[in-house]
């Protein structure tokens, strides 16, 4: 439940050395996860170029998903000129897989990029399977050619895609409506984790029958798939969303708080939760809560008025939460929409028992901004 929150940050970060040793100590675990989380966190919030040495470490891990990771940190920094040299490099990288490669294509495609297109489609090119073009077909065509195209809709029809939900994200936002009739037909054959997010894709690439698959999803799927598709319509700007959403907010079933909670989100009404906030039995209202407040402040015409002024005191209780998931929820809201009245409260997460939560914690630190009236 839930998903991963977008953080577009100023270039650099705020000095605070107990957050830094934190991250320091997390960029050394052993779980990729944990690693990859705090090696990004200082890969965004360095005042070096591109993240100074952080960078190449993580470039350069073993994992692949710390690689994905850094990739994303670095497409954060953009356009800065450091981080574009880096992410250049990483696609030029041989050995490396098609989806870490290519997805670093995307990155530098959507920053207005073509420099790396021979190297994409050479890596396109030498792919032996529809599942490894996938990702370099996607990238190629992101950055103009057309001949990539039927490549990328070849891969699609084929419908033997891994679980890569970063292809999946890249392809919903590529902007690539041509290609969604290809999508719509792959939503029938892929294995059935992708299947709702490929039909979010598919809506959000212009195609009626994503709506469809996902209006199918809330009406008769299982409990997952209906909290699976509210996931996708929190963040999406496709026309039927908000229709979507005000469905499951109607209805009985798992997901109907959870898209109550968006819907108030995204209407600036923070009063449902507040109340969800309160919620001491049920643990998953107060995450949502702290989750759909920190998109309610990133939607706000004014960050600095009173709403935004309520929503992250409401944050700063959730970091006391006596749930952990709580407390990293709000903490990662926090890193998106905080300012220095909250790091107050952040500091004590520094010392929690979790290394997800203290790498959190110390990321929002970092990145806490004043925040300055509209037109000032």
């Amino acid at each position: 439940m839930g998903s991963a929150v977008g953080l577009a940050v100023p270039v650099g970060g705020n000095r605070h050395a107990a957050a830094e040793a934190a991250l320091d100590a997390a960029a050394a675990d052993a779980e990729p996860g944990l690693r990859g989380a705090a090696l990004a966190a200082r890969i965004r919030t360095s005042s070096e170029a591109a993240g100074g040495d952080w960078a190449p470490r993580a470039l350069y891990d073993p994992s692949p998903w710390v690689r994905r990771q850094a990739a994303t940190a670095l497409a954060d920094r953009l356009p800065e000129p450091a981080s574009l040299s880096a992410l250049q490099a990483l696609v030029s990288r041989p050995d490396l897989d098609a989806y870490t490669r290519c997805g670093a294509g995307m990155h530098l495609a959507r920053a207005g990029d073509q420099s790396t297109l021979p190297v994409v489609t050479a890596a396109l090119e030498a792919a032996s399977e529809d599942w490894e073009a996938a990702p370099c077909a996607l990238a190629a065509a992101a950055m103009g050619s057309e001949g990539a195209v039927p490549l990328l809709e070849k891969a699609l029809r084929g419908g033997e895609l891994p679980l890569e939900l970063g292809f999946v994200a890249d392809l919903s936002g590529s902007g690539l409506a041509e290609v969604a009739p290809a999508v719509g037909e792959a939503v029938g054959l892929v294995e059935e984790p992708l299947r709702i997010p490929l039909a979010a894709a598919w809506m959000e690439l212009g195609g009626s029958g994503g709506a469809a698959e996902l209006r199918s999803a809330l009406n008769t799927g299982m409990p997952e798939d209906q909290l699976t598709a509210v996931d996708f319509l929190v963040h999406s700007g496709a026309s039927s969303a908000e229709e979507l959403l005000k469905k499951a907010a109607g209805s009985e079933g798992p997901a109907r708080q959870y898209a109550r909670l968006a819907l108030a989100a995204r209407s600036g009404d923070l009063g449902p939760a507040q109340i969800a906030a309160g919620d001491a039995e049920d643990r998953d209202a107060r995450i949502l809560a702290m989750q759909l407040t920190g998109e309610l402040v990133a939607r706000l015409e004014d960050p600095s008025g009173r709403v935004a002024r309520k929503a992250r005191a409401l944050l700063a209780g959730g970091l006391a939460d006596p749930d952990d998931a709580v407390r990293l929820a709000a903490a990662r809201s926090l890193a998106r929409v905080g300012t220095p009245a909250e790091a107050a409260a952040l500091e004590p997460l520094l010392m929690a028992e979790g290394v997800a939560l203290r790498v959190a914690a110390a990321e929002a630190l970092l990145r806490l901004r004043p925040v300055a009236r509209p037109g000032t």
